[in-house]
């Protein structure tokens, strides 16, 4: 019996060595990730995305001029 519970305790140790091992790359590509959404939201990207993929132009300027009512 004591030689089985030895044996099961090696075991479940391979496990938890390989899932924890399993964890790390999971981490590693985790932030791998989140660098990637972070460089694809940056406004610089959006906009060349914006004018070679989607054609956009230039946003023209528009101003307004704001007419005072008159007071009484």
């Amino acid at each position: 019996m004591e030689v089985y519970k030895h044996m099961e305790l090696i075991r479940n140790s391979y496990t938890v060595q390989r899932l924890q091992s399993k964890i790390k790359n999971v981490e590693k590509e985790n932030a791998v990730l989140k660098r990637k959404i972070s460089t694809s939201l940056s406004l610089r990207r959006l906009e060349v995305y914006a004018r070679e993929r989607l054609k956009l132009g230039e946003p023209e300027e528009v101003r307004f001029i704001r007419k005072d009512s008159p007071r009484d």
